[in-house]
This record gives structure tokens, sequence and C-alpha cells, in this order.
């Protein structure tokens, strides 16, 4: 991975793992990952505003796809998503 842009509400608990101890074990792996990453940056957003990403991320957990499916063609109810989005104002 060369640059790697990680946006999530629990920015807090790499940058500040004492303040959130509850996600301690999150932001320890997440850490973990970006030290193998060349250029990376971390930014807050609200699960609202970055919606398609949670809900991508939340099937991958849960249905165990280990592969990006979105690169290979989204599924519906991804692609209706991604239109309402870009359509809204």
């Amino acid at each position: 991975m060369e640059k790697v842009i990680f946006a999530s509400e629990i920015v807090g608990a790499v940058k500040r793992p004492r303040a959130w101890p509850s996600f301690r074990a999150y932001g320890s792996e997440i850490r973990e990952a970006l030290r193998r990453c060349k250029d990376w940056e971390m930014s807050a957003v609200s699960i609202v505003a970055n919606k398609c990403a949670f809900l991508i991320a939340k099937s991958v957990t849960s249905e165990q796809r280990v592969q990006s499916y979105v690169a290979s063609g989204a599924p519906n109810w991804l692609r209706d998503m991604i239109e309402e989005e870009r359509c809204a104002p």
C-alpha cells in the first residue's frame, strides 16, 4: 500500500489511545497496519458522512469477503447508494 487515507469516527483511538480505552485493540491494530504504509493520513469522519464506506466495511466483515467485490462490480444496493449520494445537494 502506497497511500492510504483513513477516515473514521474512531480516529481518537489511534491518535490518543488512553482517551479511548474501549477501542484500544482497534487503535493498536490500525497503527500496526499504518506502519506498513509509505504514506497515509487520518481524519475524523462520521458514519453518516461516510455511509458507503461504512456499509462496505460492514458487509465485508459480516459476509467474510476477502477480496474487493466493489472493484469487480458493486452490488445493486451499493450502486444505488452511490447514485443517491452523487445526486444529493
